[in-house]
């Protein structure tokens, strides 16, 4: 039994009970933006506004995509003990 499973008295854990999905993807925009275009000036400098934006739509789907994996290897019962 972890921490949470006992704190919430067998009620499953929500990563963010206080935001709804639309907060969660501006953060995620947010961040994506950020580290895109941190990320495109230190491997491509010459690259331009697309490739950032390129990059940022590649980070928030795989945020996504990974987020599904660990909600669908959680219901299956195999997430982590």
């Amino acid at each position: 039994m972890g921490v949470a499973h006992g704190l919430l008295g067998g009620r499953k854990a929500v990563m963010f009970p206080f935001m709804g999905a639309g907060a969660v993807f501006l953060i995620r925009i947010g961040l994506g933006v950020l580290f895109a275009f941190l990320m495109v000036r230190m491997f491509y400098p010459r690259g331009g506004i697309l490739a950032v934006v390129g990059f940022t739509v590649f980070l928030v789907g795989m945020a996504y995509f990974l987020t599904h994996l660990r909600q669908k290897r959680e219901e299956e019962g195999r997430g982590p003990k």
